[in-house]
């Protein structure tokens, strides 16, 4: 923490004392009122919610219906896989795996505790709504540790990242109830008729039940699932979407149920509003999901003075954020690909529903309206999306990717024997006692389909390489909600220069390799994109795919969800990964394995030795040192030469393309040589085993949180 302020003047450290002395002051005398009485709101309820999310048509739902099936038979039986847990039945007698050998079982972890009595009394009338036979889900457990939250803690008390193993990203997770609008797919098949479905009551009911079962086990202000506010936002906006999903298929709600729903909207409304994460300079995604989750309060709830003035900062903000976060390249300021998808489904589906708003709603006074510049920038991210996207449909990874997203619509699962996915992913060990024939609904999380889906209905945006015809889903609601105004934008740097890469500088030869690809023909429809904001070069052809990071740190300059991966190449031939970026793993609960992750060492980058890192990985985990200085020094169709000066001396990476392989190049600036030294020989490597074998980075491949291949280059 020292040398984290040592970061700041003093003038920002008075500040920040003076404001973190406040919120401490406030905090004493919120908790104290909140713990003598009751934190739900007193009836009676606001009136009828607006409606915005239409069912898209049966023609379209069974497109999916295989794994709209699959998955809402598990979400009927209280089973989720959540960021790496494996199928995980949360209603009983739950059986915690553990993380990296942390195991928390009842003899280690803290007792459950009972609700706080100021809340009670409200908790036991909603439970009595539940239809008889509903067996509860256990919404306040990680359920990959063991570890529980208790339920009678007020939010800002909840501890996170004490524990070795401990993940409290699990339990927001699983509140996030993402998983609603496939319960509401599923009713919708089922109504029309659709084979192997249940009853589609079946489906709304459980709607109805967990949503119940969710708000009586969590009063507001209680407990884990109200600790982090992009959290809360992100449940109420898929609360909203499925209730709409569900009453558009014909599905219906009773009235107690919509009183009790209701009430909760404007609680978690004012929550949020009252707990906006907010930085003047640092805030990112949870700040922007935030005010996403008040525009959908304030549009779904009646007006009043309260309301209407959410709906003005949201969209004020929303038009605020989209711009700062989304840069003119089209990239995500985070500096991270899997962020800029997250961030990029909050303001379509925003924006969406701004377009959408009924004339009472457009009438507030003061409402701002969405400018050119809002949607020229979402064509810009979408642009960015594309061209990040490999063939195979699956997102580069650059920089952090906790499987993050805000709606998930249109599914990516697979269908897999749990044989298979045990041989696939290490996580998975301890998975012996279910048949290894059986389903296993693996998510794709790396799938590009559902983000480009999306502004193909916002934007009218996609061509079939885009791979977006399965999740059409999207493209339909989307699409439904509004469209945006056609606009002429102008797309990243696309770069035809035919010259010589330039060679770098006389220095000391750490690499000289030369990639060479059987069958040829590398050049054949290439295209080179460049993303200089961003800081990745992109170069795409017919058999090619190929990246490079070289730019500045994300979240300007904190680098919170960035890695060690300046002048990193990433590499996939005809469609399949020969150097694969290898993700993140986790966070907080082993702070050893998220620099690891974070390392050079994780990524094909120029190195300098073991131990030795170009950005300081000790000032957290959410904080990268800023010492590369990463630049471009030449781009275009025949390759790239970029330096940075994180070890000190310039390190210079050169790539060359030629129309049968790669020539990569490392070679540090005026490097003085030790007796031990001696430049690189020049390696020849043919096909992609021989590549996988000299350059795919020791660690296993990561394709989403918690999440590891067996092997290092599996997938």
């Amino acid at each position: 923490m020292i040398r984290v302020a040592a970061q700041h003047p003093p003038s920002v450290l008075i500040r920040r004392a003076a404001a973190f002395g406040k919120r401490k002051f406030a905090s004493f005398f919120a908790r104290r009122r909140d713990a003598a009485r009751p934190t739900f709101l007193p009836d009676p309820a606001p009136a009828p919610l607006s409606p915005y999310y239409r069912t898209p048509d049966s023609s379209v739902l069974g497109k999916r219906a295989e794994v709209l099936l699959g998955l809402s038979g598990q979400f009927l039986a209280h089973r989720f896989d959540l960021l790496g847990s494996g199928w995980t039945c949360l209603s009983g007698a739950i059986r915690c795996r553990g993380v990296e050998g942390y195991r928390y079982e009842d003899r280690d972890a803290p007792p459950e505790r009972p609700i706080n009595a100021a809340n009670r009394e409200e908790s036991v009338r909603i439970r009595a709504m539940i239809d008889p036979g509903y067996a509860a889900i256990d919404w306040h457990l990680d359920f990959k540790s063991g570890y529980r939250w208790p339920k009678d803690t007020w939010y800002r008390d909840i501890p996170y990242g004490h524990l070795p193993g401990v993940d409290i990203k699990v339990p927001w997770e699983l509140a996030r109830m993402q998983h609603l609008p496939t319960l509401a797919f599923a009713h919708a098949l089922a109504r029309d008729g659709a084979g192997g479905f249940a009853p589609a009551d079946r489906y709304a009911r459980e709607f109805r039940n967990q949503v119940l079962d969710f708000i009586a086990d969590n009063p507001p202000r209680y407990g884990v699932n109200w600790r982090c506010t992009m959290d809360v936002a992100i449940r109420i906006a898929n609360w909203l979407a499925a209730r709409d999903l569900f009453l558009s298929s014909g599905a219906v709600l009773d009235a107690d149920f919509e009183a009790v729903f209701a009430r909760s909207v404007l609680e978690h409304g004012r929550h949020i509003a009252a707990n906006l994460e907010w930085d003047p300079k640092y805030r990112g995604n949870h700040y922007l999901a935030d005010i996403v989750g008040l525009l959908y309060a304030a549009a779904y709830l009646p007006r009043s003075a309260e309301t209407d003035g959410w709906l003005k900062q949201a969209v004020a903000e929303l038009v605020a954020e989209t711009e700062r976060q989304f840069l003119a390249d089209g990239g995500n300021f985070e500096g991270s690909t899997a962020y800029h998808r997250l961030s990029a489904e909050m303001v379509l589906h925003a924006t969406g529903l701004v377009l959408a708003l009924p004339d009472e709603k457009r009438t507030v006074p003061g409402l701002p309206t969405l400018p050119p510049s809002h949607f020229e920038r979402l064509a810009r991210a979408a642009d960015f999306a594309a061209a990040v996207t490999k063939p195979s449909g699956r997102m580069a990874q650059i920089g952090d990717n906790d499987s993050g997203r805000f709606l998930k619509l249109a599914p990516t699962a697979v269908r897999r024997t749990v044989a298979e996915a045990k041989a696939l992913y290490a996580n998975l060990d301890g998975y012996d006692e279910i048949p290894d024939d059986a389903d296993y609904w693996d998510d794709d999380h790396l799938h590009s389909g559902p983000l480009l889906a999306a502004f193909a209905g916002l934007l009218e945006k996609g061509t079939p390489e885009d791979r977006i015809d399965d999740f059409e889903i999207e493209t339909s609601i989307l699409g439904a909600l509004g469209r945006a105004p056609a606009l002429p934008v102008t797309g990243a740097l696309a770069e035809t220069d035919p010259a010589p890469v330039p060679v770098p500088p006389e220095g000391f030869v750490l690499l000289d390799a030369e990639i060479r690809v059987p069958g040829g023909r590398l050049l054949d429809g290439l295209k080179a994109r460049a993303f200089p904001d961003f800081g990745l070069y992109v170069w795409r052809s017919e058999r090619l795919f190929l990246t490079v990071r070289c730019g500045p740190l994300g979240q300007n300059g904190r680098g919170g969800h960035c890695h060690n991966d300046q002048l990193a190449v990433e590499l996939a031939v005809d469609g399949e990964d020969w150097i694969a970026e290898t993700g993140t793993y986790l966070y907080t609960p082993v702070p050893e394995r998220r620099n690891a992750y974070r390392s050079v060492h994780a990524h094909f980058a120029p190195r300098l030795g073991e131990g030795q890192e170009p950005g300081r990985l000790d000032l957290g985990p959410f904080w990268l040192g800023d010492e590369a200085k990463a630049r471009c020094a030449a781009f275009g169709t025949k390759g790239f030469l970029g330096s940075h000066r994180g070890f000190g001396p310039e390190v210079f990476r050169r790539v060359e393309l030629s129309d049968t392989g790669i020539r990569i190049t490392d070679v540090v600036k005026g490097r003085a040589k030790k007796t031990a030294d001696r430049a690189a020989d020049r390696i020849v490597l043919g096909g992609r085993d021989a590549v996988r074998a000299a350059f795919q980075p020791p660690l296993a491949v990561s394709p989403g949180y918690g999440l590891v291949f067996r092997e290092r280059a599996a997938g």
